[in-house]
């Protein structure tokens, strides 16, 4: 005789558990997990002909694919989902499944089609009669879409309608609808008048006595005063979240505030109080989410501590960056979490690279490249592909660091991500300029005359060129001024020395504009070596020692060593080139000789090229994981506050 525990499967009390276990493994178990129960409640609704069930399970799936990375089976199951809802009635959830693929849609830069079902979103929340939240999340997506198809004016618009109705409700809906504006105003690279939305907001939040409210708009506060530049305001603005968090006695709230801090730390300059400073955010964060017992964010918090470790080039640092990234893997594999276990494997390979173990640390991001290989997302696939790229520059294996920079380059071009496709583009032209200074010690008739030498040199000069075209139309300083100097490099060593310092120049003044301290160390020892080059002795050394004065300011060790050996060649060459006497006979030759002039360039583009320099590696270690954990200054504001439990 068996025994059967809980109601009969069909019964219509059992299906909507089914439902809605499924639906709540869709908010943190793993997509596999997800997928299975999501699975089998649709096979139950099915059965039944509930059509409306049905919609909701084929949802459950689609998020199931979306926590899988998997955009394009998410969208096709989401579609299907969203002709039964229609087919059942429900515009409610038709409204709400519009905006799930609008996001989707978004994230996979497809806006026309995002622009199409976001109109169709906010015309049924409005038809609907939605509640503030509801109409101002729909509105902010209709700004994002318009956005992305180059209607900045339209989404501002859109967003100074929806306040104009939101302001007549209350004084809640009120701040939903400017912050719906401080997004638009945003999208309109109007920063300034973004700030003053938000400064109303906080105004209204503070007169209702709504600290939750108040907390989640500190955050959109701190996005905005990113886009101004304005660092300090932004920290502050952190810090006033997490003073209300703590207020709250809400631990994950804090916990998230600390990670806001640590992303906002890491934009700016790298210099030491600012590491000491990001490491103790990581930390703190730590064990606030373990005290609120999220796993997750335990996890998140060991890999900005990861990050952090990993830029320290002392090998003690190394071998802890390894303990933290490897205790982070297994947290995210024990919590199924896909790209966590991505984040963490790319910080293994990172520490092994600094530990020099080229093995193991191929085989973490070749492990890390199947993951994203097996779920057929290319994009992240080709991350890896880069951080292969980079373990290869360091093993001295250039031809394999070629050929993962160049296949690197063609994934980017495939999905369409210019910005990747320029930093691929920079370590192609890496490993090209290495190979170039393997075989000469400048461009000179004999190296010429090799076709292994001058077919490194094209590649070069066509990947610099490439990174600079992908990078032109998208508004980043950062990766323009890595461009830039890495074409100065390859300038450079070329013996094209006059080009090369107006180049690096114009990379120096990029990376002011955005304070990058240590990258502007490197320009200028760049720029002295080529000066040096040009026999300008005098005005080598005082930029040389501009760059030691800036790095030491910096407490930056090891870029403060490479502008003391420039300062020391410098000296070197000069005191070389006042011994030596002409010939009675013969006239100074005219022009430079490439081979000296390019050989005392090589010792600083060598140095550079061992450390890969801040110009790409820190930024991708940071804010590869910052963006879609941390990814406070990147995530739907509207959103947040649904989060925030404010709906």
């Amino acid at each position: 005789m068996s025994v059967t525990f809980g109601p009969p499967s069909g019964s219509p009390n059992w299906r909507l558990t089914k439902l809605e276990i499924a639906l709540l493994l869709c908010q943190g178990a793993s997509p596999k997990t997800a997928f299975q129960a999501a699975s089998e409640a649709l096979d139950l609704l099915e059965r039944l002909g509930d059509k409306q069930g049905m919609g909701r399970a084929l949802h459950a799936i689609a998020i199931s694919h979306v926590m899988a990375k998997d955009y394009e089976a998410a969208t096709k199951k989401g579609l299907e989902a969203l002709e039964l809802i229609r087919s059942s009635g429900d515009k409610r959830a038709e409204a709400v499944l519009l905006e799930t693929l609008v996001s989707w849609s978004i994230t996979q830069e497809k806006p026309h089609k995002a622009l199409v079902m976001a109109k169709e979103a906010l015309a049924l929340r409005l038809e609907l009669q939605a509640p503030p939240l509801e109409e101002a999340r729909a509105c902010l997506l209709l700004v994002d879409a318009l956005a992305g198809v180059k209607k900045v004016r339209r989404g501002l618009k859109a967003a100074e309608e929806c306040l104009d109705r939101l302001k007549k409700v209350d004084d809640r809906a009120n701040v939903y609808g400017l912050v719906v504006v401080a997004m638009a105003q945003l999208k309109r690279d109007h920063p300034e008048l973004a700030l003053t939305a938000t400064d109303e907001a906080i105004d209204i939040a503070r007169e209702m006595g709504d600290k939750r409210l108040e907390m989640n708009l500190q955050y959109t506060q701190a996005e905005v005063n990113v886009q101004l530049q304005s660092r300090s305001d932004a920290m502050e603005a952190a810090e006033d979240a997490a003073a209300i968090a703590e207020e709250l006695q809400d631990a994950k709230a804090e916990g998230d505030a600390e990670c806001l801090m640590f992303s906002l730390l890491v934009r700016g300059t790298l210099d030491r109080p600012s590491l000491v400073k990001a490491l103790n955010a990581a930390k703190k964060a730590r064990g606030l989410y373990q005290k609120a017992q999220n796993r997750t964010g335990e996890a998140k918090a060991l890999i900005h501590k990861a990050s952090i470790l990993g830029v320290d080039s002392a090998t003690s640092s190394a071998e802890e960056m390894l303990q933290v990234a490897a205790e982070a893997h297994d947290i995210f594999e024990e919590e199924e979490c896909i790209m966590g276990q991505s984040a963490a494997l790319q910080m293994v390979a990172e520490a092994q690279l600094a530990k020099e173990n080229f093995d193991e640390a191929s085989s973490a991001a070749k492990d890390r490249r199947a993951v994203w290989k097996g779920l057929g997302c290319r994009k992240e696939e080709g991350d890896a592909v880069l951080q292969l790229a980079r373990i290869h520059l360091g093993s001295t294996d250039y031809d394999a660091a070629e050929k993962h920079g160049l296949e690197a380059q063609k994934i980017f071009q495939e999905v369409g991500d210019k910005a990747a496709e320029s930093v691929a583009c920079v370590h192609l032209a890496q490993a090209c300029l290495k190979k170039m200074s393997n075989e000469a010690e400048g461009e000179t008739k004999e190296a010429l005359a090799s076709f292994s030498y001058r077919t490194s040199a094209e590649r070069a000069m066509r990947a610099v060129n490439d990174a600079i075209t992908a990078c032109r139309h998208l508004g980043s300083k950062q990766l323009r001024a890595g461009a830039l100097f890495w074409r100065a490099q390859v300038l450079g060593f070329r013996g094209r020395l006059e080009e090369a310092l107006r180049v690096v120049c114009d990379a120096e003044k990029c990376f002011e504009s955005i304070a990058s301290g240590s990258a502007m160390v490197q320009c200028k020892v760049l720029a002295a070596d080529c000066l040096a080059g040009l026999k300008h002795y005098d005005e080598a050394k005082e930029v040389a020692d501009q760059a030691i004065k800036q790095a030491s300011g910096l407490h930056d060790r090891q870029a403060e060593s490479q502008a003391k050996g420039c300062l020391e060649r410098i000296e070197k060459a000069e005191k070389k080139s006042k011994e030596v006497v002409a010939p009675p006979v013969q006239a100074a030759p005219k022009g430079l000789d490439a081979a000296l002039a390019t050989k005392r360039l090589m010792n600083i583009v060598k140095d550079v090229i061992a450390a890969d320099d801040e110009i790409s590696v820190r930024e991708r270690r940071s804010h590869q994981w910052t963006g879609h954990t941390g990814g406070f200054l990147k995530q739907n504001t509207v959103q947040n506050l649904v989060d925030g439990g404010l709906a």
